[in-house]
């Protein structure tokens, strides 16, 4: 009996032992929780609060690029070199001091000279404290051309003698470098270095030969699209990092590849008969997406949403209109017959209006009125005249970025031989006719014409032997 009451004893004492350390491990699991979830609530909350403190940071740097521009815009002379700070006078954004506060904020905008009154970098950078010790910054970039400069005066304020002796075709720009393609020469691909835009360099690293000649150029990425005559490779893609080529034949055309523009690495193609879509995001392996049979030979290549744009030869139907929603299908949704049987050569676009020219100095402005959705594509023409009876139109490029519209002509007839100017701002809101703004008379052929908004310079290839390319600046 005793030793049953001593056994029932030491059980007991057991089980409260056991309890005991039941309930501190308990209270261990507990606290680390809490700790742990007290955490993550602080951490999170920091997380948010600096995801609305960069913001609000970002927020102020882009009004402070805004406020830059805005000063441009007033006077170019006042976007002085220098480290300034930002204040409201009469209603209009100044320099004023070094920084400027908003709450935490410290805001600093530099300007710094990147070309001698026709480009300016500038850096609008925001300093706060996050917490003690935790200094935060952010800056954002923008460069400024100096459009004051106008384009009523123009000279050629560069050249470039390139290797060889054949024409320059078409050219593109992008930051410091230019890329040039030639009539059938060796090379008939070269980059050319433009960090001064007035005065080009050709890269000796940069000059390749590519297969059959090359016929129109665009920039992406790391890549340019080149289309070509030759009948085995009518797209070639350089990488501009190692000047590797990729050749790409169409099967079944034995037609000459004429216009080429590219987008998110799809390639849009036109042939002498054929509309062809290529997917290029394997720069290596290109692929056909789709393509359209033409009744007619297209030259050139317009993109504005979802469709395309031609100028072609067809004498019922010279500008047309091509839906892309459907990459494996593209169709034919819309034409535009201008007057007349001369061929429509070059063509250019932006918002919903589309410039067609032609070889016989025709030049004529469409509204697309392109719906949204796959439909058909009616044409409103805003005005039409003529460069100079006699003219062909070999290429046209738009430029939209600041106040006025400008469009850029490359022209040649006979002996006289023309790179024109005219505003189009007015001719875009009221059918009013463009105003001539200045022409340039040169020597010889010009085939391509390309501006450059960054350092306000228009590049234009050439067929003078000496000078492929010429630079034309406005005068200040």
């Amino acid at each position: 009996m005793l030793k049953s009451a001593i056994w029932m004893l030491n059980k007991i004492k057991k089980q409260k032992g056991q309890s005991l350390i039941e309930l501190l491990i308990a209270i261990a699991i507990f606290s680390f929780t809490i700790s742990a979830v007290a955490f993550l609530i602080i951490d999170s909350y920091t997380a948010n609060r600096l995801g609305l403190e960069i913001t609000q940071a970002t927020f102020l740097a882009e009004e402070g690029l805004e406020a830059a521009k805005a000063i441009r815009d007033n006077d170019w002379r006042n976007l002085t070199n220098g480290w300034h700070g930002l204040a409201i006078s009469s209603n209009q954004w100044v320099f004023a001091g070094t920084q400027d506060k908003n709450d935490k904020y410290a805001r600093s905008i530099e300007v710094a000279e990147e070309e001698a009154n026709k480009l300016k970098k500038i850096t609008s950078k925001i300093i706060w404290d996050f917490s003690s010790g935790d200094q935060q910054e952010i800056s954002l970039i923008q460069y400024f051309s100096n459009w004051q400069a106008k384009w009523n005066n123009i000279f050629q304020s560069g050249s470039l003698d390139a290797q060889g002796q054949h024409d320059g075709l078409k050219l593109k720009t992008r930051d410091n470098y230019l890329y040039l393609i030639r009539d059938n020469d060796n090379p008939d691909f070269q980059i050319i270095d433009i960090s001064n835009s007035d005065l080009p360099v050709e890269i000796s690293t940069g000059m390749i030969t590519l297969d059959g000649t090359p016929t129109d150029i665009a920039i992406e990425g790391n890549y340019a699209y080149v289309s070509s005559t030759s009948n085995n490779a009518e797209l070639q893609i350089v990488n501009l990092s190692t000047n590797a080529v990729t050749s790409f034949d169409i099967p079944k055309s034995a037609y000459d590849a004429k216009g080429i523009f590219v987008r998110n690495s799809i390639v849009y193609l036109v042939t002498d008969y054929r509309f062809v879509i290529i997917n290029a995001a394997n720069s290596g392996s290109p692929q056909i997406l789709g393509s359209l049979n033409l009744s007619s030979a297209a030259s050139d290549i317009a993109m504005l949403g979802n469709y395309a744009y031609l100028s072609t030869a067809s004498d019922s139907g010279e500008l047309q209109a091509i839906d892309i929603s459907s990459s494996a299908n593209p169709q034919l949704r819309g034409t535009a017959n201008p007057s007349g049987s001369s061929d429509a050569v070059s063509i250019s676009g932006f918002n919903n209006i589309i410039i067609l020219g032609r070889n016989n100095g025709d030049l004529y402005f469409y509204n697309t009125n392109s719906p949204i959705s796959p439909s058909n594509v009616s044409f409103s023409l805003l005005n039409n005249f003529n460069i100079g009876p006699g003219y062909n139109i070999n290429d046209l490029f738009v430029e939209t970025s600041d106040l006025d519209k400008y469009l850029f002509i490359a022209s040649n007839y006979q002996t006289v031989h023309k790179l024109q100017i005219y505003d189009i701002s007015q001719t875009i809101n009221s059918g009013i006719s463009p105003a001539i703004i200045s022409q340039y008379n040169y020597s010889d052929n010009i085939y391509g014409v390309y501006y450059d908004e960054f350092k306000n310079r228009v590049f234009a290839a050439t067929a003078n032997n000496s000078s492929e390319v010429i630079v034309l600046a406005p005068q200040y």
